[in-house]
């Protein structure tokens, strides 16, 4: 999401710049942290059949009843309509589950939904340093091309005069003057060609981390230097599986996933709750007298219309899916990680790495 105004100079732009305006503008992240939200509002939502909840109204009516209408036997000559009369009537009710297994479950569910989001966010943050500094070192890749191409241009300028000279000298051929005219025109092409390339490594930069429309910049000539810790490939697939966000958030869906299963179990189980409400009830508000009401009740379940059982079969599937999910992400860290390894330090008869391989300190 492009931010801010461009400036007239061009902005002199390091990979710390780049990728703190990318977690900052990055489409990625902010939605990844809006998911953080929602899953928070779901989480409430959730907790919401736990808690209490607390309601007050008042009302003041005036009515006619019709008393026959109601079964009462009224002897003869009695009317069966009573009134006008007044009601008021100010109250405050409560109901609370005491024993409810489906809710229950149903919070677990939310709550490891929200730790995985908040897993998904710090991939997203992950993803997004990753890509924008790929997309920083190929920006200064072009740039290095670009010099290179000039560099190659201006050494071709150099032997067009140089054969110019030698053949008004005589010392050489008109063939190979037009030789290195030639030459001198396809390194021009190439050096088009380079600008070109970097001119979309730039747009494509700017892009990502949200320059404003328009906004001209310079990179930085050098990067900073990185130290790659040594680790064989136990240590590192160790410590894949224990921090990489991606694969602890399809973790916490299994377990969302497990508390889902319960929860569809749940609702074929009993469940008690207590409502209560207490108030003034009269005629008017100056004769209105207390009242109130307590009342527990225990549902049992007879027949739901198959509900609970379909409940169960999507929850038992979901529970499937998400482990599978797991286990293949788990899979492919097994294997990035070994390809990560094979880069850092080639396998080589001769080489001295520790067992599973490592990694020596590069610079980057």
């Amino acid at each position: 999401m492009p931010a801010g105004e461009p400036t007239t100079e061009p902005l002199a732009l390091t990979i710390s710049d780049a990728l703190n305006r990318a977690l900052a503008n990055n489409l990625g992240v902010l939605l990844s942290e809006q998911g953080i939200d929602r899953a928070k509002g779901a989480r409430l939502k959730a907790m919401a059949d736990l808690l209490p909840n607390i309601n007050g109204h008042v009302t003041e009516a005036r009515q006619v009843v019709n008393l026959a209408a109601f079964g009462f036997p009224l002897p003869s000559g009695i009317p069966a309509i009573v009134g006008p009369f007044n009601t008021f009537d100010a109250r405050v009710s409560l109901s609370q589950n005491i024993l409810d297994f489906r809710a229950l479950n149903d919070s677990r569910a939310e709550t490891h939904n929200l730790a995985a989001a908040q897993h998904d966010y710090r991939s997203a943050r992950d993803l997004v340093i990753l890509v924008a500094s790929v997309s920083y070192a190929q920006a200064l890749a072009s740039s290095a091309r670009v010099d290179a191409a000039q560099a190659q241009v201006e050494t071709a300028q150099a032997l067009l005069m140089q054969a110019t000279d030698m053949k008004q000298g005589g010392i050489v051929a008109g063939i190979d003057v037009l030789r290195a005219d030639v030459q001198l025109s396809t390194e021009r092409q190439r050096l088009t060609a380079a600008r070109n390339e970097l001119e979309k490594a730039k747009l494509q930069l700017a892009r990502l981390i949200g320059l404003p429309i328009g906004q001209a910049f310079t990179l930085a000539t050098e990067l900073s230097q990185v130290n790659i810790p040594e680790m064989t490939l136990e240590q590192a697939l160790d410590r894949a599986y224990k921090t990489r966000p991606d694969y602890m958030a399809a973790l916490e869906r299994v377990k969302a996933a497990e508390s889902a299963v319960q929860a569809a179990a749940g609702e074929s189980l009993p469940a008690v709750r207590v409502n209560a409400n207490y108030g003034a009830l009269g005629l008017s508000v100056g004769d209105a007298h207390s009242t109130y009401t307590v009342a527990g009740t225990l549902e049992v379940p007879i027949f739901q219309g198959g509900r609970s059982r379909s409940r169960q079969l999507e929850a038992d599937t979901e529970l499937r899916r998400r482990r599978t999910d797991a286990d293949d992400l788990k899979g492919s860290i097994y294997y990035e990680v070994r390809i990560a390894m094979l880069i850092c330090r080639p396998a080589t008869n001769n080489s001295k790495s520790p067992p599973g391989g490592g990694c020596s300190p590069l610079t980057s």
